[in-house]
């Protein structure tokens, strides 16, 4: 739930002891666009879901065994999204290699790329390019544990100065950014203490 703010969107909440054309009017006048449909509801869901009128995707949570989704335009399974996304986070770090210096060395890489795209003209021009470029920073920083000292007191320090440029608690969509290249900068001083004379 915390990403949803993060990405300028609003949670909207659902009472479920409306009528189904109660839900259906609440919904459709909020402009609802991606929906969390707890299991325990699809059938709820199902009988109004032809009728709204702005919803793009559906997502389904659930404590079932069964995490197939039948509900219009689902994109998944709260929780199997989440084991995908940990086995991309796996696959990211057997492709940047084992060593957390490459590890590292590659999220900057990367991070820097989404920043540039991110951020334009002094504004956040895409919202989800500036939150990842963030989100590689927090992951450079755990990765930063891995190092061996003194490498690693100098990478966390310059990794922590690297965070510390967006907003406190995390990039909002709203927000103002730092300057690409006080980002660039501080990402390039990240990739010189991970990499000693590299």
């Amino acid at each position: 739930m915390f990403a949803i703010p993060m990405i300028g969107a609003v949670v909207h909440t659902i009472n479920v002891r409306l009528s189904p054309e109660q839900i259906l009017y609440t919904m459709n006048h909020a402009e609802d666009r991606f929906v969390l449909v707890n299991s325990e509801f699809a059938p709820l869901y199902h009988a109004i879901a032809g009728q709204l009128t702005t919803v793009d995707k559906t997502l389904l949570i659930t404590d079932a065994d069964d995490k197939q989704c039948d509900l219009p335009n689902c994109i998944g399974e709260y929780e199997s999204l989440l084991a995908a996304a940990e086995a991309n986070i796996a696959l990211l770090r057997r492709n940047a290699g084992g060593d957390p210096a490459d590890i590292i060395d590659y999220l900057m890489r990367t991070a820097e790329a989404e920043y540039v795209i991110g951020v334009r003209d002094g504004g956040v021009a895409d919202p989800g390019e500036y939150q990842d470029a963030y989100g590689f920073a927090v992951v450079a920083l755990d990765t930063a544990a891995r190092l061996p000292e003194p490498v690693r007191a100098e990478a966390v320090r310059e990794l922590q100065g690297l965070i510390a440029l967006w907003p406190r608690g995390g990039p909002l969509a709203a927000s103002q950014p730092a300057p690409v290249e006080t980002v660039t900068a501080r990402i390039a001083r990240v990739r010189a203490a991970v990499k000693p004379g590299g």
